[in-house]
């Protein structure tokens, strides 16, 4: 993977600078900092609502690095 661990690309949301046009294709973002405070301050009721977070991250991403979308 040329020596970037793949969670990297999780940790933060894209810089609105440099990916302006994820932030109109991805109308809910989600990272794993967001994941982390809401687990560091008791924000999920339980485990399915802490999931659905982290299966909207990876949703995120597939959507907007398909072969045909505006990310790539």
């Amino acid at each position: 993977m040329g020596g970037r661990q793949i969670c990297q690309i999780f940790l933060m949301k894209p810089d609105p600078d440099v990916y302006a046009d994820y932030y109109k294709v991805i109308s809910e973002p989600m990272d794993l900092r967001i994941i982390d405070d809401k687990i560091t301050n008791n924000l999920y009721p339980n485990i399915e609502a802490m999931m659905r977070d982290v299966v909207l991250m990876f949703k995120n991403a597939r959507q907007y690095n398909e072969p045909n979308s505006r990310g790539m």
